[in-house]
């Protein structure tokens, strides 16, 4: 039952931005970034930022989502149209579609950690970028 109550946390704070089901000073790492995101607003900001204004029209196709005791991990895929500047790279009109996984920690009934999987290569491939130092 811990799994699918982990679960439920994590879909509160995804589908309903609810910021308690998140550690006020929980890290999300995109493994993209150099950088951790911090905190559970900020976190929120980030997400909020590839599905509304990075990318339009853009939705997670969910594949295979694992309710465990301690994490809950969300594999996907995305898709999306670029329509908004990310991180120095301007809107390419272009779509694209990428597996992601995430995995959520979850402790005493509170999101603590996030981490992003994905390829970076070839996402800058479809959106057209041939060098990496654009990134």
């Amino acid at each position: 039952m811990t799994g699918e109550r982990n679960y439920k946390i994590v879909q509160r704070f995804l589908n309903e931005g609810d910021l308690s089901a998140m550690k006020e000073d929980a890290e999300f790492y995109d493994y993209t970034r150099v950088e951790p995101v911090t905190g559970s607003q900020a976190i929120s900001d980030y997400i909020y930022s590839h599905y509304n204004i990075w990318f339009q029209d853009a939705v997670a196709d969910f594949s295979n989502i694992v309710k465990g005791e301690k994490s809950v991990v969300l594999e996907f895929t995305f898709r999306g149209i670029h329509q908004g500047e990310m991180h120095g790279i301007s809107p390419t009109g272009k779509a694209v579609e990428i597996p992601m996984c995430v995995i959520y920690d979850v402790e005493n009934d509170i999101i603590t950690q996030g981490r992003l999987y994905f390829d970076a290569a070839s996402m800058l491939k479809q959106l057209g970028i041939s060098s990496i130092d654009s990134w």
